[in-house]
Formats: C-alpha cells, structure tokens, sequence
C-alpha cells in the first residue's frame, strides 16, 4: 500500500490540557491519556494496536481533530482496565462554542475492548452540572462505528461532582448522521441521570439518518432519574432506525425505562422512527411515580407540540417481567406529550409480548401492549400478540391498550393463558371497534379423530364471537411435513355468530406418506368488509400428529410418544 505517513503529535494539545491537569492532578495521574503511544496514518487509515494508542485518538480529537475521512480499526483486543477512559469526543450537549466530536469510520474488526470505566474521569466540558461519557463521548457529521464487543464495563453517574446526560458504552451523545452496527457490549453496567443507553445514550441528529443495527447489551443498564434503555436511552430529532437489536441486561431506575429504547422525544416535523425486529429479554423495573413508566420495548413517546411526526414499531416482542409504580407495557408505555400530535401517529405491527406486567399504584395502569397516551395521539395495532403472561395492577389492566386511547380498527390477538386483574381472557382474535376492544374470532384447537383416521387428518374447531353486518373472517389449516413443505391445506370462510369446523381430509389430499410426522398450522385472517387484516398465526396450535393408522392409535393408548 503506499503510504503518506504522519504523526499527531500530544503537543498541539498540552496548553489545552493544562488546567485541568492543574486542577485534578490525581485523577489525571490515573487515567490513559497519560499513557498514550503515537500511531501510523496511511492512506487516512489508522491501524490500533494498544490502549495508549486508542488513548492518543481520544487526545487528538478532543483538540480539534474530528478524524472525518479516517477509518480507525482495531487489530488487537484492548484491556482498559486499570486506568479510567476519557471519551474520544469530550463535548457535552448544549455546549457553546467549539464542539470537540468524532467523525470517522471505527472499525473493530470483531475485537473487544475490557475494562472502560470513568473511575476518577474529571469531564473536560460539563454543562450545567451534566456530562456524556462512553467509548465515544460526542460523535457528529457521518459517522460509522461497527464490528465492536465492550466487556466489563463499569461507567458510574457521578463523576467529580457532574451527572451523567448522554451515557453509553460505545457512544454517549450522537448529533450527525450515524451508523452504529454489530456492537455489542457483553458485561458489566452503565448508569447516568438521563438519556442511558446499553450501547448508544442519546442521538439527537438534526439531519440525515441514524441507525442502530444488530447491537446487543447484556450488562445492567440504570438511571437514578429517567431515560434508560437496553440498547438505546434517548431518540430525538430526526429519522432514526434501531432495528435486529437485542436487550438481555436489567434495565432500572425511576421512570421512562425502555428494554430496547428508553424514549422518542421532541421529533421534528415529518420524522420517521422506527423500532423493528427487536427484541428483549431484561428484566424492566421502573420505581419512580411519574406517568411515563416503564415498558419491554419502547419506553414512553413525547412530542412538544402538534406536529406530524411517525413512530413505527414492528415485530418487535418482549419475554421478560416489566414493572412499575404507575405505568408498564408490554411493548411501549406512557406518551408524555406536552402538545397533541397526529392521530396515528403511533404505530404498532406484529409485536408480541409473553412478559408479566405488574403495577403497585393504586392509579396505575398495566397493559400488555401500550398503556396511557395523550388523547389526541391514538395509537394504532395491528397483528400484535399477547401470549402466557399475568397482566397486574392495584389500579387498571388491560390485556391490550387503553381504551379510548386506541386508533379504531386496531387488532391484536389472546393466544396461550392470559390473565388480567386475576380474570381469565378469551383466546382469540380482537379487533378496537371506537369504543372497546370486541372479541372477533376465538382461537381454537387441532384435533383428530381416532374412529375416521384413514381420511380425517385435522380438525381446527373455532367460533365467531362478535361479526358485525359485512365482516367475516378465513380460516386457513395447513399441514406441514418436518421439513416444512406444505402438503396439504384447506380455507374455510368464517360468516356467521357460533362454532365452526374445518377439516382437512386425507382423502381430498396428495403428498402424504405412511408413518411421518405432520405439523398443523391454523391460521385466521379477519375482514371488516374493507380490507382484510391478518390478526395472527395461532402457533400454539401446532402439534404432531402421525400417520392415521391403526397402528398409530395402538401406540397412543399405550402411552408411547410418538
């Protein structure tokens, strides 16, 4: 490769060092930027093989260098342990005058880094008692972090008399473009006053786009005030996309606890955010008494003002417990909107939670999708799912949303064992008709019968519970083999009030073979006479069942599991 090599030199920023080094000796003495070693740019791409030299980006940048046009890229695993890190970036949001950020291309090239901590870290530039803190601690313009593991990280709130605003692993505070992928951050714990974030504290882009892709956060994620998130704390601005994320870690603290995101605030007209395909498994628990609570996805939403502005979530699920004192959700909790945005605005599809939802107050509100949203700013469900949870509170619960609350039209399914407020719930397909959610279709059962085995493979028995005048519904039954090629399928259509029965003959079928094992998919599609909305694919009707024969049923009733 030919090379135009250069070194940044520590001296352009020695005067710019020098108070705070007089001012905190001690701390200073403790941390790497005492301890960097040059590094080699060639063809703008620098090559890290130590901390010092990891050290010495994060001295160059917070001088004035913003690595713009640089690809940085690790070609060792790196341990800060020991010493405490400061950020590359050490600018705080809403600071005045020069802004010293990040905005290169770091790549780490499937490395880890151990042992950041901010253990004796002074912030160069806290604002108002606030600092941000992460890897990166302020990264702007176009951006790219990617192919990075974080292990045993240990980032504490207060820091020399500050507060941590703007908190990550990777990256605390973010206003350019960004793309954030394949970071993960594995152990240890992230804690900060607001806008906390597994992997990204707050992104507050006022142009282009963010996204936060296949990143995951097991370690323990906590705010002493609001604004934690598993992967992401604070979404702001502007467009925004989180998507294939993953949250394993416990998320604590007062209010506004997201598993995935913490919170959408303040967008700008005409903002597209969306959380899609993410998933978590972290405990939430929320103990503050403010409205906004806690949820398994999506924390709470918050616009300033009515403007119109989109919020997508889609297949998005959440298996962990969420509680709170006030307010807990499935999927996303409270919207603490100071204005009133758009109808619809909020949109949620094909989501499912199977968490158990709990609240203590005696005004609280526990769901198990979404509770409280400003009454201007409905929000819409589609295909979403509630499955095998215990929905609790002292106060409302609510298997779905809150009424009056919710975009008519909105679907969402019952599946498994659901309780709410100590009371059974209906398996089945709901539809949010303006008023209250109304029971469509109840989800029923596979079955075959043992006196016509040679032609009856599957039995799907369901009932109609509330089609009004122009709604049906279709119900579909499928029969796959192990390998999950379709053999056989059969569609009934669903028109009238009271049980129903679609069988599936063997008879009326090619492609089966003697002494395999099938499964039954029953799948029900909903139609209120404008277009036709599938509500769910009831999965807790699969079963195996085996070739009919005498043979089969002998060893039935002899209890051996075929």
């Amino acid at each position: 490769m030919a090379t135009n090599a250069k070194r940044f030199s520590a001296s352009a920023v020695s005067a710019a060092l020098l108070s705070i080094i007089l001012a905190a000796p001690s701390a200073w003495a403790d941390g790497w930027v005492d301890h960097t070693e040059d590094y080699t740019v060639v063809d703008q791409t620098i090559t890290i093989s130590t901390p010092g030299q990891l050290a010495k980006i994060a001295v160059d940048c917070n001088a004035g260098e913003t690595f713009a046009g640089y690809t940085i890229t690790l070609a060792n695993d790196l341990d800060l342990s020991g010493k405490y890190w400061t950020p590359i970036g050490d600018s705080m949001r809403d600071e005045t005058g020069t802004i010293y950020a990040f905005s290169g291309t770091f790549n780490g090239n499937g490395h880890t880094i151990t042992g950041l901590n901010n253990d004796g870290y002074v912030p160069a530039h806290p604002v108002s008692g606030y600092y941000g803190y992460g890897l990166f601690g302020y990264v702007n313009g176009t951006t790219v972090i990617s192919n990075l593991t974080m292990a045993a990280v240990q980032i504490v709130n207060e820091c020399a008399g500050s507060n941590g605003d703007s908190v990550g692993s990777v990256v605390g505070f973010n206003t350019g473009s960004l793309l954030l992928s394949d970071c993960h951050l594995i152990s240890g714990s992230v804690s900060g006053h607001k806008g906390v974030g597994g992997v990204l504290g707050r992104d507050y882009a006022k142009s282009g786009q963010v996204i936060v892709t296949n990143c995951t956060n097991a370690a323990t994620v906590n705010t002493d005030n609001y604004q934690a998130g598993g992967v992401v704390g604070t979404i702001g601005y502007w467009d925004a996309l989180v998507v294939d994320c993953v949250n394993n870690g416990e998320v604590t603290g007062n209010q506004s606890l997201g598993g995935v995101v913490a919170c959408i605030t303040s967008p700008n007209a005409g903002a597209n955010i969306r959380i899609v395909r993410c998933v978590n498994n972290g405990v939430i628990g929320a103990t503050g008494l403010a409205k906004v609570g806690a949820a398994g996805v999506l924390g709470y939403t918050q616009a300033d003002s009515k403007i119109e502005w989109n919020i997508e979530v889609r297949d998005c699920t959440n298996t962990a417990p969420v509680s709170s004192t006030v307010k807990a959700g499935g999927i996303c909790s409270g919207n603490g909107s100071s204005g009133t945005s758009f109808v619809s605005a909020e949109k949620f599809f094909n989501c499912v939670n199977t968490g158990d939802i709990s609240v203590t107050a005696g005004n609280g509100v526990a769901a198990g999708l979404a509770t409280w949203a400003n009454p201007n700013d409905l929000r819409f469900f589609e295909n979403c799912v509630v499955k095998d949870c215990v929905i609790s509170s002292t106060g409302t619960a609510t298997a779905f949303s809150t009424t009056g609350q919710t975009a008519s039209g909105s679907s969402a399914t019952i599946l498994g064992t659901v309780t709410v407020g100590g009371v059974a719930q209906a398996p089945g397909l709901y539809v949010y008709n303006g008023s209250a959610w109304a029971q469509k279709i109840a989800v029923g059962e596979v079955t075959y019968d043992n006196n016509s085995y040679s032609n009856v493979v599957a039995k799907y028995n369901v009932s109609a519970c509330d089609l009004g005048e122009g709604e049906s519904a279709e119900v579909t039954l499928t029969v796959k083999n192990q390998a999950g090629v379709v053999v056989g399928t059969i569609t009934r259509d669903i028109t009238a009030v009271g049980d129903q029965e679609v069988i599936l003959d063997a008879s009326n079928v090619d492609g089966f073979e003697p002494n395999q094992i099938y499964n039954i998919e029953a799948k029900t599609e909903f139609n209120d006479g404008t277009a036709a909305k599938t509500l769910s694919d009831t999965v807790e009707t699969y079963m195996n069942v085996g070739w009919l024969t005498n043979e089969y049923f002998a060893a039935v009733a002899d209890g051996e599991n075929t």
